[in-house]
């Protein structure tokens, strides 16, 4: 668990000024935002299968409605209005007493879901979801304080290096900061894309955690790290 305490609010709109400045190279020309819709989802999926691609069998779609019911931001970004990169994120503080109450339950629907085959008929359907329950355990083990989280954050193969991704963060945190958190967190596995967190404010904690699907998938220890970033910490 990292001891570092989350940073109080600075006065004025100080974080609000160093996260705009985010977007002022910005090179996503002709791209949209706009909030998901359930019309989304087959496209969202596809999405992430290419950026995945070990995710076959359906667990594309699985991977993605599972982040998808709890979070409570879900932005994409488009290309005429057809979805190109995605964004989910929960703010804490935004969840409420019955939405809490559901999460397990859409947790434990998802993967009835994979276990009957919904998703696809995979022969290893229940160490899928073995896999996933122990990830999560490891996770939450040494989950660092925070108001708010990204939970599932992809960008089209096709249309990276073109800032979709940074836009797509300085939105969200524009958003954390505008429901008063102080600071969020991500998770991201070593042969993802992490050093983009660092890059953009990012700092990487010590704990890690170990991917018991991923392990599985590609019969080896695959290894994962977690980030914060304080968005309400003045920069130096």
């Amino acid at each position: 668990m990292n001891s570092e305490k989350a940073s109080s609010p600075d006065e004025g709109g100080l974080a609000r000024y160093f996260y705009s400045c985010l977007l002022l190279d910005s090179m996503s020309e002709g791209i949209t935002f706009r909030e998901y819709e359930k019309k989304d989802f087959k496209r969202c999926v596809e999405i992430t299968a290419q950026a995945w691609p070990e995710l076959t069998g359906g667990r594309a779609a699985a991977d993605l409605e599972g982040y998808l019911w709890p979070s409570t931001w879900r932005q994409l970004a488009c290309m005429d209005n057809v979805p190109v990169g995605l964004l989910f994120g929960t703010i804490y503080s935004d969840l409420g007493a019955l939405r809490k109450l559901k999460v397990p339950l859409m947790d434990a629907t998802v993967n009835a879901k994979v276990l009957l085959g919904l998703y696809g008929k995979t022969p290893d359907r229940l160490a899928w979801i073995m896999g996933g329950i122990a990830t999560e355990k490891d996770i939450k083990r040494g989950r660092a304080e925070a108001d708010g989280k990204i939970d599932f954050f992809v960008i089209d193969p096709t249309y990276r290096e073109k800032d979709i991704g940074k836009d797509l963060l300085q939105r969200f945190v524009e958003h954390a900061i505008s429901r008063g958190a102080s600071r969020i967190s991500v998770d991201s596995l070593e042969f993802e894309s992490w050093r983009f967190y660092v890059r953009h404010g990012f700092t990487k904690l010590s704990a890690t955690f170990r991917d018991a699907l991923y392990s599985r998938i590609r019969n080896e220890d695959v290894k994962g790290y977690q980030f914060v970033m304080d968005i309400r910490k003045k920069p130096s």
